[in-house]
């Protein structure tokens, strides 16, 4: 859960805090890969809350775990 908060971070403020040499997809590959392996779900279902909610919501939180656990 540590790395998840970390990368969530590092996206919401990715033109300071990134690693020179990863892009944005790389973040959002491995937050996703994560997040599938934190929750054990698939990575199309995680791509498509991933779609629903936008990454503030991700960090905020509240909302997205909310829905991951009615899935659940």
């Amino acid at each position: 859960m540590h790395r998840i908060r970390e990368v969530i971070n590092v996206l919401n403020d990715f033109k300071n805090k990134r690693e020179i040499n990863r892009s944005r997809k790389e973040y959002l590959d491995l937050l996703k890969q994560d997040l599938c392996n934190y929750y054990s779900y698939n990575d199309f279902l995680m791509t498509k809350l991933l779609d629903l909610f936008p990454l503030a919501e991700v960090k905020r939180k509240n909302k997205f775990f909310h829905y991951i656990k009615i899935l659940k």
